[in-house]
């Protein structure tokens, strides 16, 4: 098991170098699509009351764009943290077990299946849609959704583990991976099959739309590789 104080000093490193890096990323890359976005949903919703003459009662928002890209730094950061310590816990336990000759080789595959587990597969069944942009009585159910589907992809991943570490003993190392991986996508193929879709009208252009959700994909990537870099680099320093 890794030395506790050499995990705490990796999550706080990776975790908010992690989080700075990746939330000027959208500063940068997302934001300006999201700007987009709510300029033209705004633009329908003002049509849409002239149309057909009802009145306007939609309030002033209580943050301004400012204050939120601000935000967005500080979350990524507090993201960064708790991301990090969930996955320090996650690497103290399942270390010995990891494929992977080499410290680095062990945090980049459990790297790789977080990313695969809790990014990839909801991203596939729920891509995100610009804040604003979606019906907004149906967004506490969008929610539901998305989290049930991080949390049932992340217990696929576990039992992978559990999988893995039971076949070991019996089978070695290379079938235990094997069987893990399987498992994996067989889990994650069901969750993509039988959990409901999203019907929401979305009237943001397809083109602006898949922009931003390669944006925030490409952010989550950005996040994972910097993260895994350089929790494997403090780790291994004396």
């Amino acid at each position: 098991m890794p030395d506790s104080r050499n995990l705490i000093r990796a999550v706080l490193v990776a975790g908010l170098l992690a989080g700075l890096v990746t939330g000027v990323f959208h500063l940068v890359v997302s934001e300006p699509f999201v700007d987009r976005a709510i300029d033209l949903e705004a633009r329908i919703q003002e049509r849409e009351f002239q149309s057909t003459g009802a009145t306007d009662e939609r309030h002033d928002e209580v943050f301004s764009r400012r204050t939120q890209k601000g935000g967005l730094i500080v979350g990524t950061l507090l993201y960064g943290v708790a991301v990090g310590a969930l996955f320090a816990g996650a690497y103290a336990l399942l270390a010995a077990r990891l494929p992977g000759r080499s410290q680095r080789a062990r945090v980049a595959a459990l790297a790789g299946a977080a990313l695969a587990a809790v990014v990839l597969v909801p991203f596939l069944k729920y891509p995100p849609n610009p804040p604003g942009v979606g019906d907004p009585g149906t967004l506490a159910r969008r929610q539901l959704l998305y989290v049930s589907c991080v949390l049932l992809s992340f217990a696929g991943f576990w039992l992978a583990a559990r999988l893995a570490s039971r076949l070991q003993a019996r089978a070695g190392r290379r079938k235990a991976v094997g069987g893990a991986v399987l498992f994996g996508l067989v889990w994650s193929a069901l969750l993509l099959l039988l959990l409901p879709g999203r019907t929401d009208p979305v009237h943001t252009p397809t083109g602006l739309l898949w922009q931003f959700r390669t944006a925030s994909l490409a952010g989550q990537l950005v996040f994972w590789v910097v993260f895994g870099a350089l929790f494997a680099a403090v780790l291994e320093r004396p």
